[in-house]
């Protein structure tokens, strides 16, 4: 009997780029490379288990936060203050109404939030939270008109006259944007952190533009849940979480078997399992925000061709007149740079940087402290001497 062919001579058949099977194989060779794609696909799947298993195993606490204090609060949604004792100038940061602000204080030692008190500035972050009752059918409008003026006027006070440097970070970067067009005069500067702009290019959330095959169809199965989801009132977390997930399954199994070969004491093993635990504690959406953002921002793609209102405003970027500052991540998969970049453009004199980090990364990676909160920083502190 002959000697298995080795795994190494069909590894280049086995690598995802390239598929293409050679068509003059015996059809001993073909036996012999069909086990050996079965031998591998075990293998991984034994790997992706036993980091699944390891991490279903692990604890890791937040921080505790006893220190921060909410300032404000209506309904489920809280403003809340890093450092109360502060003179320094005031950042108002806006997180995703998808996810929980936690990724922004992800541990002690390696905390977004706690880096900017830490340089002398006052940063506040909202608190979404899940809608509640008084939320349950609030459209965007609401929460600019019911939530974000509200605290801009809370943030404004705090800054005694000074103005706000106003930070967005993925979907809540359109929200910073709409509050600095509709409130000028109180904010002093605006960042924007991978905010998705044009959703024909790229797709959003890993699920492909609207325009193409696959993203049409999403679309139809989408239009398709909308009579359930408006008898339930919400779209459950659950079904969010399927959506951003079920376009790129592999990335699910990389970074399981990846962390099946961490040390599991190790300080990165922590920040895995911290990091998987605020991406599987996600928060519902109203039923009339989910609507806009797959209506008017993904099918009809409002933003990029400017056609979209907010509370009576007009959201157009080329009226933005103050200090900018646009981070655009090269290794964003959930915000694709293609997606992002077109808004750079469109805001006159706006700084650009596009550090070699991914969405979740420039909050909580290893190079987010060099690559990103350190140069954020230093042109923060530049505008703030205007």
């Amino acid at each position: 009997m002959p000697k298995p062919l080795p795994l190494e001579m069909f590894s280049a058949w086995l690598d995802p780029v390239q598929r293409k099977i050679p068509e003059d194989l015996t059809s001993e060779e073909a036996g012999e490379l069909a086990e050996a794609v079965l031998r591998e696909a075990l293998s991984r799947l034994e790997a992706f288990m036993k980091g699944l298993r390891a991490y279903q195993s692990s604890e890791a606490l937040p921080p505790a936060r006893d220190d921060v204090q909410t300032v404000w609060q209506s309904g489920t949604t809280r403003l809340l203050d890093y450092a109360p004792k502060s003179q320094g100038s005031v950042v108002l940061v806006v997180p995703s109404l998808v996810n929980r602000f936690a990724i922004l204080d992800i541990e002690e030692k390696r905390s977004f939030l706690r880096f900017v008190a830490s340089q002398g500035f006052r940063p506040l972050v909202i608190d979404w939270d899940a809608p509640g009752e008084d939320e349950k059918g609030f459209s965007l409008s609401d929460y600019m008109t019911k939530r974000l003026l509200p605290i801009l006027d809370v943030t404004e006070a705090l800054a005694a006259g000074r103005g706000v440097h106003l930070l967005g970070y993925c979907m809540g970067g359109v929200l910073a944007l709409a509050l600095a067009l509709r409130r000028t005069e109180a904010v002093r500067s605006l960042t924007l952190m991978a905010t998705p702009w044009d959703f024909s290019v790229g797709g959003v959330g890993g699920v492909p533009a609207a325009s193409t095959p696959v993203g049409r169809f999403f679309l139809d199965q989408a239009l398709q849940w909308q009579p359930y989801l408006e008898k339930v009132g919400i779209v459950p977390p659950a079904i969010v979480q399927t959506v951003l997930t079920s376009f790129q399954p592999l990335s699910i199994l990389q970074k399981f078997t990846k962390f099946a070969s961490q040390p599991q004491d190790a300080e990165a093993a922590r920040r895995f399992v911290l990091t998987e635990d605020w991406l599987n504690d996600g928060v519902a959406l109203t039923v009339p925000v989910a609507r806009e953002c797959l209506q008017d921002w993904y099918e009809n793609n409002a933003l990029a061709s400017l056609s979209w209102p907010l509370a009576g405003t007009k959201i157009d970027p080329r009226q933005i007149d103050m200090p900018t500052y646009i981070m655009v991540p090269q290794h964003d998969r959930i915000v694709p740079p293609a997606s992002a970049l077109p808004l750079a453009s469109l805001i006159r004199g706006a700084t650009l940087i596009q550090p070699e980090v991914g969405h979740i990364g420039l909050m909580s990676g290893e190079k987010a402290k060099a690559l990103v909160w350190e140069p954020f920083i230093k042109w923060l502190r530049e505008t703030d001497t205007i």
